[in-house]
């Protein structure tokens, strides 16, 4: 706990450590020239050594060895104590590994190695000596924790840590206290091969260039088998790292991550390791497969990479997560820091039918989270899938969170969502995303699901639409404080059928292309089955046009069937009442309720509509003849206003209505 943070009522000698011991005159027992060489030298090094170990006499000091006692060859004793006590710590928490270098060419039979940093056994030695091979055989070359010991079977190179057996075929036992480093073969008095030995995992890391998977990552070799290796190396139950230096790795079949718990896919630091689909068809698998039982999967830093093209031509998706009716479920998948671009062909949806292909296509699965990723330039940037005909069951994701990520440029949906139940999206950019006209088209589209909140996100330039429900089963939906952009003559929002329990709130939504003639701002264009616990909120948000722009209808309530029940539409802003707008800014109508007959319990209150100079109003509030029992409050009209109310409603219920400034 840091100091700060500790209750004064605390005795502050439960926690800080006890005042050193008093210096120790040293045991010296020859008192004469060497007292007075090196005497005041050595009362410092063992007043040091004693407040090191018995500063603290509350704890049992623990040592892999003893620690020397002082005498005559204290000096030499404690060098090798600490040398012996840091390397017997350092192997308690790594296997021997390699650094860096150990490595040379092939050519002639005496070769230096690059310069090696190796920890054989815990201990950190460093080489640069030579090696001279005999001929015609096969070498096994491994570093050596010192460099006089006699280790059986293999011979020194001159006084190095290198050590060779030049007699076994086949790989010896790797001796205690030492790491592999080459298996060199000889004929015709040159080298003719040399193959890198380092030790395949250091702490649960795997490296898939290193042996024995050797991947190359250059773009033109197929790497697949080599990576897939790597990965199947990985414990299923306790996990690890499976670790992508920076390149291009070419991919020609699915890789494939079943039932493991505990794994990490990481790239380089520098964002620099792709994975380059070479994969084209009418039902493509994905780069990466991710499925069965597992859990604490984690992929990050890497890029995902596409051709670009469509139809049979392109890719399919770049990441699949499916549990694939796994139970317990596939759950606590992250896709963290990735980059996925470039999948426009056809991938296989949960039952393998062919689909349009999407940077990251979810279903069936627990806790999946999409942090600081981009996906652009794909059919769809994020799908979750799900069996809609029984969304009770567990085919579809549970528990998603999409955050700090962006979403730009892909041509149906930047997020789309078949079906989820608790889905999260925050802080995101959607944009771009040029859909066909479709019903569920646009940055994001939501089909059925339970539990969906989207805020604090901005979406912008989304065709046709920037956010839209389609005709599914939706529980619970809340859209606040988002920015949101809209360049098509379309509605950016749209609300459809069977939205049960919806709110958008405090959101910011600006037209930015002329004429918006067919535009709404939030167009509700089916009922909602029910009454009041089927109600839907549009409050606190605020309405803007610029650049001498023409609005249709802000907010339009018209539904072709089902009437709407139980609507509140309160404390909204629409134009620029305080600021002005920019020359010849017009909303045709603020509010426009309609629909057919049974439409009722509609409240409109505290909302400011028009501007304060530079643009005008038609209608402010519009009610139609089948709405019944509609209640205006309080709501405030500013500049030029032409028709505050338009009232063909039946009892319409007006309180303080119509004020202007």
């Amino acid at each position: 706990m840091p100091l700060s943070h500790r209750p004064s009522s605390i005795d502050q000698s439960e926690w800080m450590p006890s005042p050193p011991a008093p210096a120790v005159e040293p045991l010296i027992e020859n008192t004469g020239e060497r007292e007075r060489h090196d005497g005041r030298l050595m009362r410092r090094l063992l007043v040091s050594l004693l407040i090191v170990l018995f500063a603290v006499p509350s704890c049992t000091q623990q040592t892999h060895y003893l620690v020397p006692s002082t005498n005559l060859s204290f000096m030499s004793d404690l060098q090798t104590f600490l040398k012996s006590e840091d390397a017997a710590r350092f192997a308690d928490q790594f296997a021997g590994f390699v650094a860096s270098g150990g490595i040379h060419s092939t050519g002639s039979l005496t070769q230096t190695p690059s310069p090696l940093v190796v920890y054989p056994g815990g201990y950190y030695i460093t080489e640069t000596g030579s090696i001279t091979y005999p001929d015609n055989s096969t070498c096994w070359v491994i570093a050596y924790k010192d460099t006089t010991s006699t280790v059986t079977s293999f011979t020194r190179a001159g006084s190095t840590h290198y050590l060779t057996n030049c007699a076994q075929v086949s790989q010896p036992a790797l001796p205690a206290g030492s790491v592999y480093l080459m298996k060199v073969v000889r004929a015709s008095g040159a080298l003719s091969s040399v193959a890198d030995l380092w030790p395949p995992s250091v702490n649960g890391i795997i490296n898939v260039r290193g042996p024995p998977y050797y991947a190359k990552g250059d773009g033109t070799t197929d790497d697949t088998a080599a990576i897939q290796t790597a990965i199947n190396a990985v414990p299923s139950a306790t996990g690890g790292t499976v670790y992508f230096p920076g390149g291009t790795y070419k991919i020609t079949a699915k890789l494939v991550v079943n039932a493991m718990n505990y794994l990490t896919l990481s790239g380089a630091s520098d964002g620099s390791s792709i994975l380059s689909s070479a994969m084209t068809g009418t039902a493509v698998d994905p780069l990466l497969f991710i499925t069965g039982a597992g859990q604490f999967i984690t992929v990050r830093g890497m890029q995902f990479t596409g051709n670009f093209l469509t139809g049979a031509s392109g890719n399919g998706h770049a990441i699949v997560i499916n549990g694939a009716g796994a139970f317990p479920f596939l759950q606590h998948v992250l896709i963290d820091r990735c980059k996925i671009t470039g999948f426009q062909g056809k991938g296989k949806d949960r039952t393998g039918a062919s689909m349009l292909a999407a940077g990251i296509y979810a279903t069936e699965a627990h806790s999946v989270a999409i942090v600081g990723t981009f996906s652009g330039h794909n059919q769809y940037g994020l799908f979750m899938d799900a069996d809609t005909a029984d969304v009770s069951t567990r085919i579809r994701v549970f528990k998603a969170v999409v955050a700090r990520s962006v979403f730009d440029t892909n041509t149906r949906n930047g997020i789309y969502v078949k079906s989820v139940e608790g889905l999260s999206i925050s802080d995101e950019t959607v944009m771009n995303s040029n859909g066909s006209g479709n019903a569920a088209d646009g940055n994001i589209g939501v089909t059925a699901g339970d539990s969906i909140t989207i805020r604090d996100s901005r979406f912008k330039n989304g065709n046709p639409w920037e956010f839209t429900t389609n005709s599914g089963t939706i529980s619970s939906l809340l859209v606040d404080a988002n920015n949101i952009q809209h360049y098509v003559n379309n509605a950016m929002v749209r609300i459809d059928t069977g939205v049960e329990a919806w709110t958008f709130s405090n959101n910011w939504l600006e037209w930015v292309v002329p004429n918006v003639t067919s535009g709404n701002g939030i167009l509700v264009d089916q009922g909602l089955r029910g009454y009041t616990s089927y109600s839907g909120r549009i409050v606190g948000n605020n309405f803007r046009s610029s650049n001498n722009l023409i609005v249709s209808n802000a907010i339009t309530i018209n539904p072709s069937t089902n009437p709407v029940k139980a609507l509140e539409i309160a404390g909204n802003i629409f134009g620029a009442p305080n600021e002005g707008g920019a020359g010849s800014d017009l909303i045709t109508t603020a509010i426009n309720i309609a629909g057919p007959t049974g439409m009722q319990d509609i409240t409109i209150r505290n909302n400011t509509v028009g501007f304060s100079s530079g643009g005008n109003v038609t209608t402010g509030i519009s009610i139609g003849a089948n709405v019944t029992g509609a209640r205006l409050e309080n709501n405030v009209f500013v500049g030029t206003v032409t028709t505050p109310v338009s009232d063909s409603g039946i009892n319409t219920i007006r309180i303080e209505q119509g004020i202007l400034r």
